[in-house]
């Protein structure tokens, strides 16, 4: 997709934006090492390219929650 993830905020324009790409399915021993983002997404490169994309009045916030975090949705 061109233009990722611009096209998508702008369709859409979000409140929140949840970021999660844990999987690193390249890892041999999970057991021996924590859970880490997947290198290749390039986390911190890709949270500034957010930020060129969120600034209207409804935009609140990027999380980046940890591993096992429990998110909880109410009244949105």
């Amino acid at each position: 997709m061109t233009d990722y993830p611009g096209k998508l905020i702008e369709a859409f324009r979000p409140r929140v934006i949840i970021l999660s790409h844990y999987d690193d399915f390249f890892e041999p021993d999970r057991k021996k090492r924590p859970i880490n983002f997947v290198p290749s997404a390039r986390f911190y490169e890709f949270l500034n390219k957010l930020q060129g994309y969120t600034e209207y009045d409804r935009f609140e916030k990027v999380l980046a929650p940890d591993v096992g975090t429990t998110l909880f949705f109410g009244n949105w």
